[in-house]
């Protein structure tokens, strides 16, 4: 990040903003400055055309420092000819309304507040760390309904979702069925109106490597995560397409409205997870929520012996994983069930 006498690149979003989507995604390096480079775009709108933004967090806790927001000593140095001011959730610019601060969790009681100068909106971190906080219950649905209750019906409001690369899997990239691809910076879908940005930048790796810290976790998974942008909670172990030969389905599961196929390959005593629905299997739910008609309520999950047999391969390393999105899926399924 340029200043704080360390590094000299950060990031820009000059490159990101030249494809004109309404949903922008950006994993980068650790330290990168994504939300230093967020706020010099918003502050240059202000300035310039008067526009207007919103600073999204998913919870009002993390917002308890937004006072903080302009305090960069970075940010006043490039801006010095101006005045900032946070009072309560609203920031001022020049002695002017330039943006509000909203949590995600209670975004919803601002459905009939108007905001016609706002083209902006910045959600910081919103891929959550396993273990640190949680995603809100339907959280894009959430999501996108700020983004309706903020643009209206007009086509000038961009939204920036920022993080570091933690995990490929998320409720956003799932809710639009899309994976970044491994080999290209950017990934489009929706027609141009979704982009990912996986950014990585060689001046600000090498940086990064001569600091202290670089040093000390050079050749460490941390390393992979905070250097070089590889997701941090993505590893490749159990990753295996299923084979076409000799693999039966066996049940599906269902878990907070997701579903993994069940397969068992009868010559290998392999069990493989996917998302190949058949119709011909049983299909089990672990809660009442994901109950209907359709589906067989397991909510102990261990009066079910193939189950349970699925349960006991998994801890002897004989079941596979079609993809990331149904490893974590069913992560969560046998973590649901006690295992550890």
């Amino acid at each position: 990040m340029k200043g704080s006498g360390l590094f000299v690149a950060w990031y820009n979003y000059d490159r990101i903003n030249s494809y004109n989507a309404t949903l922008n995604f950006i994993l980068t390096n650790r330290g990168f400055g994504k939300t230093f480079g967020a706020k010099c775009n918003v502050i240059k709108k202000f300035i310039k055309k008067g526009e207007q933004f919103v600073y999204v967090r998913r919870y009002k806790t993390e917002l308890n420092d937004i006072h903080k927001f302009f305090d960069s000593p970075d940010l006043r140095k490039k801006f010095k000819t101006h005045t900032f001011e946070v009072k309560g959730k609203t920031f001022y610019i020049d002695g002017k309304i330039a943006g509000y601060a909203i949590a995600l969790s209670t975004s919803q009681k601002l459905k009939s507040v108007d905001y016609p100068f706002v083209t902006t909106i910045i959600f910081d971190e919103f891929i959550v760390d396993k273990g640190c906080i949680r995603y809100l219950t339907n959280e894009v649905d959430v999501f996108l309904d700020l983004y309706e209750t903020i643009a209206r019906k007009r086509n000038n409001v961009k939204a920036y979702l920022l993080a570091n690369n933690v995990s490929i899997v998320n409720p956003y990239f799932t809710y639009f069925d899309v994976t970044p691809r491994k080999t290209e910076r950017f990934t489009i879908a929706r027609d141009g109106e979704l982009i990912i940005e996986m950014c990585t930048d060689t001046v600000f790796i090498n940086e990064k490597l001569e600091t202290k810290f670089g040093k000390l976790i050079k050749g460490t998974k941390y390393a992979d995560y905070s250097i070089y942008n590889n997701s941090l909670r993505d590893s490749e172990v159990f990753i295996e397409k299923r084979p076409k030969r000799n693999t039966s389905p066996v049940m599906s599961i269902v878990y907070n409205g997701e579903r993994a196929m069940i397969w068992l390959d009868y010559k290998t005593g392999i069990f493989y997870c996917d998302d190949k629905y058949m119709k011909t299997c049983n299909e089990y739910v672990l809660s009442c929520e994901d109950h209907n008609p359709n589906t067989l309520l397991n909510a102990s999950g261990i009066n079910l012996n193939m189950l349970k047999q699925l349960i006991s391969y998994f801890q002897v390393g004989r079941v596979r994983f079609s993809d990331q999105n149904i490893k974590h899926l069913m992560y969560d399924i046998f973590r649901s069930l006690g295992v550890k």
